[in-house]
């Protein structure tokens, strides 16, 4: 887009680099659950999720503080409706094959696709485009925001609903992190055929990168976290359960010594 459409790369950097890093970081976790071979890696994968949207917020300001310490408007230096469709469409491609070698490289091309995830976006984003008249952009890029919502509150359900089993508890991880990825794709495709409609298909990036974030914190810290209540009562019951295999254990002890003393007398 900067070299074809003439779009400046400080806004592309200021609009994509967080919704970018996001997306790196959950496949990157996503990676590590289908490679994962001791749960003690869980917490190095964690530090990298988080890692990734924070270097794509370091890029978001770069953008961000080039475009304000500079007198040109370069929001506006560029009208949409004066390129064609092959210079966003270009964009995208290049941005699909990249992620498509990423994938490849991470040998998650066979495990990207998850049919209830998909499907939840897929009936979101056509109930919004069939409902809006206009400002259909707008309408789906907050439909993917919903989308993603909804899938990851699902998962969340099915998370504290399994019996403590990790295929399935990281099963639900996964696909939670995959239903925003699939949001995320979207949303960057979408942002980059933006530009060849009316100003009225404008979208807020700003406002959509801040319910990413909102919704990629509320799957961290629901599936993430150090330890959640139910881990809490899993620990309690487990103690409860260890005590008192403890006390049984010092009671046949004792009716053992009395048994050899009675013996001996």
């Amino acid at each position: 887009m900067h070299f074809l459409g003439k779009l400046h790369w400080s806004v592309i950097f200021q609009d994509l680099g967080i919704p970018i890093g996001l997306l790196v970081g959950f496949i990157k976790f996503v990676d590590m659950l289908v490679n994962l071979e001791s749960a003690d890696l869980v917490g190095s994968a964690t530090a990298k999720l988080i890692l990734a949207p924070i270097y794509g917020g370091c890029i978001a300001l770069i953008g961000y503080f080039w475009a304000s310490g500079s007198s040109n408007d370069f929001n506006d230096s560029m009208q949409k409706t004066a390129i064609s469709w092959w210079v966003p469409a270009s964009s995208i491609t290049s941005f699909l094959i990249i992620l498509l070698l990423t994938l490849r490289e991470t040998a998650l091309v066979t495990y990207f696709f998850e049919p209830l995830p998909f499907s939840i976006l897929i009936v979101v984003a056509a109930m919004a485009l069939k409902s809006s008249k206009s400002n259909r952009i707008v309408a789906l890029t907050n439909s993917l925001l919903f989308g993603a919502m909804l899938n990851t509150a699902v998962q969340v359900v099915f998370y504290f609903d399994a019996n403590d089993n990790p295929d399935d508890l990281g099963y639900f991880v996964g696909c939670s992190c995959l239903a925003l990825s699939y949001g995320l794709i979207c949303y960057v495709c979408i942002y980059l055929s933006s530009y060849k409609f009316a100003q009225s298909e404008k979208i807020n990036a700003s406002r959509v990168t801040w319910h990413w974030l909102e919704i990629s914190g509320f799957l961290i810290f629901m599936f993430l976290a150090p330890e959640t209540m139910k881990a809490n009562f899993a620990n309690i019951r487990d103690n409860d359960a260890h005590n008192a295999l403890e006390s049984r254990v010092q009671e046949l002890e004792k009716k053992l010594n009395i048994k050899d003393l009675t013996q001996n007398k």
